[in-house]
């Protein structure tokens, strides 16, 4: 059977913890990590994610994601943005390790709370100029490649090639932290494309 060929966008994987913030009208914002949510007292949970959310900038987080909910949601569902929480003390040894504490936003989803089905939103324009030190993963360099599953081979050395560039020069420490001479290691790149309304992640490091 002929297999689908499909166009992978790519962004920079930064090397520090999963991190999320959930939203309803009623509960307000809270913070997670990859599996759970945090305690709204915790606040120095997930290396201080929990304070960012919780103290830091609550106010301009909780009307973000009051718009994104009343854009996006009915009664009933929640909507919650996904990202990495990188930079100093997170992490050892990449370029990101320098800058200070700050959010990636890579996803955003809304989830009916009844019956957990969810669909994915499309949040690429989404920016925080608001917001000190959170960003949208596509602010920073992307790359698109095209994977024709019938022969994955074909791909491969410049899935390889895009890598070793991201590893040599991180973009996105590159892009905060301007001129600098530390070196700037990246992790490599995570790949994401919908096929039949199903997304599919992968990762190159």
């Amino acid at each position: 059977s002929v297999k689908p060929v499909v166009t992978a966008k790519g962004h920079v994987k930064l090397h520090g913890t999963n991190a999320l913030i959930t939203y309803t009208p009623s509960e307000g914002i809270q913070s997670g990590k990859r599996s759970s949510l945090i305690g709204k007292e915790a606040l120095t949970a997930h290396f201080m994610f929990n304070q960012f959310v919780q103290i830091t900038q609550k106010e301009e987080l909780t009307n973000i994601l009051d718009s994104l909910w009343k854009e996006y949601c009915v009664e009933g569902e929640q909507i919650t943005l996904y990202g990495e929480w990188a930079g100093k003390k997170i992490q050892k040894g990449v370029g990101i390790s320098l800058i200070p504490k700050s959010f990636f936003v890579f996803d955003c989803k809304k989830t009916n709370l009844e019956t957990d089905e969810s669909e994915w939103i499309d949040i690429e324009i989404l920016r925080f100029p608001s917001i000190p030190n959170m960003y949208n993963i596509n602010e920073f360099p992307t790359f698109s490649v095209e994977i024709d599953f019938n022969n994955p081979a074909l791909i491969q050395n410049r899935l390889i090639e895009i890598t070793n560039q991201v590893e040599y020069d991180c973009p996105v420490a590159r892009k905060l932290l301007g001129d600098t001479d530390e070196e700037l290691v990246g992790e490599g790149v995570v790949w994401r494309f919908f096929w039949q309304d199903q997304k599919y992640i992968f990762k190159v490091k």
